[in-house]
């Protein structure tokens, strides 16, 4: 039978003496007594518990394959050495001993953030049980990847069936770059990602629901941001009077202090807007937020933060990042796009990204009037769509609301969703080349290559 007494004795794990008026449970086989926590029992276990228990150390002893945890408790053994650095095993970067602990399996070193406890290092457990790190949004991944995609401007879409269908000069339709661009989005693995060259210009955006609550995670991996030149994050409930050091602990190394526009609701949730600038891309005078086209006063019709880069031998680029609540009026949001889209026409000679989260789903386009209305306004402005694939993956849906437009889609070198991400939705990108001598020649080489199709097929 179980023997559950209070001792004055020290427990087997811990070596911690065991409080006379605290329960403790004792091994029906070598007599050795515990704490509850240090046995992995909780007070519901031993309430349960009606046979005989006996301790890890026996069972391993007895049956050595029924012993599934170590003796010690689960908390990871932190390694008593100060100010010494190692590398870590899995992450293979450099980091203070102190934070570290050592792998059951290994006995190598590893970082607390990349170790499961005491089940062991994270490498280990990726040889062990294959599919360890693998999300249930990277196993739908799989299935969405090639079966939904976003693609009005096709010459087979549904919308496109109406009337009589002219075959002639197919290749030069002006939506056929918008077609090819939206087919070419696929999904990409942060470290598939490629530093970015000079001729271009490479945008990240993210609903990031919290950046302050997130900021570590990005702290910790930022060698797979400082790939992209400018970050637009949404939705990031910040308000810098509100946080203890007015904003200087969302910095983030390789950046310039971020650009942050506080939420529209007054309770700061569910809103806000920042945008960060890589310190490679420009000078911090050459940065300028274009306040008369910035709004945030009304949360129902959405949020818009807008920064003008002056890039030395290149066009300026305009990056537009845009939130709108899944609560809020979407035909207020659409008459406000509209304002905000015929202002922004006095900068059409500029690149101009628009990216951020609508809550519109593009895969209703053709069947929600409104989605239509949102995409065709967009497009009647020169704005064309470079985001086709599922941005928001659930068990029981996929939809398209995070976008990016871009008003130059001959620029657009890559477009792509980031399949992994910190938050509930997935990541996107888009890199455009700026340096217009190189673009000239990209456009007289898709030039050439479509008439040279046109005229083989005739």
């Amino acid at each position: 039978m179980v023997v559950i007494r209070s001792s004055k004795n020290s427990c087997k794990a811990c070596t911690k003496r065991l409080v006379s008026h605290k329960i403790s449970i004792t091994c029906s086989i070598c007599y050795m007594t515990y704490h509850p926590k240090c046995a992995h029992l909780t007070p519901s276990d031993i309430t349960e518990l009606t046979g005989e228990w006996s301790c890890y150390s026996c069972i391993s002893e007895i049956l050595p394959v029924g012993a599934v945890m170590p003796l010690l408790p689960s908390r990871p053994i932190q390694i008593p050495v100060s100010n010494k650095r190692e590398k870590c095993h899995t992450c293979t970067k450099i980091g203070n001993v102190r934070q570290m602990t050592k792998c059951c399996y290994c006995d190598n070193l590893s970082h607390t953030r990349c170790s499961a406890g005491s089940t062991g290092c994270k490498e280990c457990l990726r040889k062990i049980f294959p599919a360890y790190d693998v999300s249930i949004r990277q196993l739908h991944m799989i299935n969405f990847s090639n079966t939904i995609r976003f693609n009005p401007f096709n010459r087979d879409h549904l919308s496109n069936q109406i009337g009589d269908r002219d075959d002639t000069d197919a290749d030069l339709n002006p939506w056929e770059t918008t077609s090819s661009l939206l087919n070419n989005c696929k999904y990409y693995t942060a470290k598939a990602i490629k530093n970015t060259k000079e001729y271009e210009l490479k945008l990240f955006s993210l609903n990031v629901r919290s950046l302050n609550g997130n900021i570590e995670e990005f702290r910790e991996n930022i060698d797979q941001y400082t790939k992209y030149d400018v970050l637009c994050f949404n939705e990031t409930n910040c308000n810098t009077e509100c946080l203890p050091f007015q904003g200087e602990e969302l910095e983030l190394d390789g950046f310039y202090p971020p650009y942050v526009q506080t939420p529209a609701r007054a309770s700061n949730r569910g809103g806000g807007l920042v945008i960060y600038v890589n310190k490679k891309l420009c000078e911090l005078s050459d940065i300028n937020v274009k306040s008369a086209l910035c709004c945030h006063d009304n949360p129902k019709i959405g949020e818009f933060l807008v920064a003008e880069l002056t890039l030395k031998g290149h066009k300026n680029a305009l990056i537009c990042n845009i939130y709108r609540s899944p609560s809020g009026d979407l035909n207020g949001f659409l008459e406000q796009l509209k304002i905000f889209l015929r202002n922004l026409a006095r900068h059409r000679n500029k690149n101009i990204i628009l990216a951020g989260d609508t809550n519109i789903d593009l895969l209703d386009y053709g069947r929600i009037d409104s989605v239509t209305k949102y995409v065709d306004t967009l497009a009647e402005h020169g704005f064309a769509p470079v985001i086709s694939r599922p941005t928001r993956v659930t068990d029981h849906s996929a939809t398209i609301i995070d976008h990016i437009f871009v008003n130059n889609c001959h620029a657009v070198t890559k477009s792509g969703v980031i399949s992994e991400s910190i938050s509930d939705h997935l990541a996107t990108f888009v890199t455009i080349m700026v340096d217009q001598n190189r673009l000239s020649c990209k456009l007289q080489e898709d030039t050439t290559e479509m008439s040279s199709r046109v005229i083989n097929d005739d």
